[in-house]
């Protein structure tokens, strides 16, 4: 089984959609949902495959609780973890924990970080918590993805993946920043400019300024128009990006 691909999420659902050790695995308490190999087809023997990636699943979290960085990268693609991280941090992710989370390995590789997804609850978007339904997160709000998750909270007790962030915040600077200027509503050929129709067609479908759409905060009601959330969007990712690099430095 370790000679084909596997994609893998972090699943708390899958436990109502599969069987575990054959469409899922639990390791350390959370549901890893395996998504390839297509073990429906017979090809792959869904429990030997379930088993391989489980053993190796649980080499990967063994080791970032210890102290062997050598053994970590020797299991794990340190720089796909460190890229994901970033990128949930700054929209701090609050599906992290539990859903959406993916990883894959390759024929015989190691275990990588990715492809990102599912992040409509990001940039302050959701409030489970509070009964105001006032924000729960704000772009200044500690760190989120690196204390609830529990890859990169143990990988971000070794120095030497905290190098990586603090290095790659550098490197990856000007595109986040790029990224942002897209959100400029004076921007002649920012995402303003060239989608504003078809942003507001979405809003004349979706009827959602003044309402407050669970699990949205009350906040998130009152910004009402296309350009105004743009702008949220943009001022949310200026000033995390800051954050977060302040966090690390």
């Amino acid at each position: 089984p370790g000679n084909v691909g596997y994609l893998i999420e972090m699943d708390g659902y899958a436990p109502d959609e599969g069987t575990e050790n054959i469409d899922y695995v639990v390791v350390d308490s959370l549901n890893y949902a395996i998504k390839t190999p297509d073990t429906e087809s017979k090809k792959y023997d869904a429990n030997i495959c379930a088993t391989y990636i489980k053993a190796y699943l649980t080499d990967c979290i063994n080791a970032i609780k210890g102290d062997d960085w050598n053994e970590v990268i020797a299991l794990m693609d340190v720089n796909s973890f460190a890229d994901t991280y970033i990128i949930s941090e700054i929209v701090t992710n609050p599906d992290i924990d539990w859903s959406s989370f993916y990883f894959y390995k390759d024929k015989s590789g190691k275990l990588t970080s990715g492809p990102i997804w599912d992040f409509d609850l990001g940039a302050g978007n959701c409030n489970f918590d509070n009964d105001d339904q006032d924000f729960l997160y704000s772009s200044t709000k500690e760190i989120v993805a690196g204390e609830i998750n529990i890859w990169y909270k143990n990988l971000l007790r070794f120095n030497e993946f905290k190098a990586i962030i603090v290095q790659k915040l550098s490197d990856y600077k000007s595109i986040i920043l790029d990224i942002a200027d897209e959100l400029y509503l004076e921007n002649p050929s920012g995402l303003y400019a060239i989608y504003k129709d078809s942003f507001e067609r979405n809003f004349e479908r979706w009827q959602m300024y003044g309402i407050v759409v669970y699990p949205s905060p009350r906040g998130m009601a009152t910004i009402n128009g296309v350009a105004a959330h743009l702008t949220y969007v943009k001022d949310w990712i200026i000033s995390r990006y800051y954050y977060i690099v302040d966090y690390y430095s």
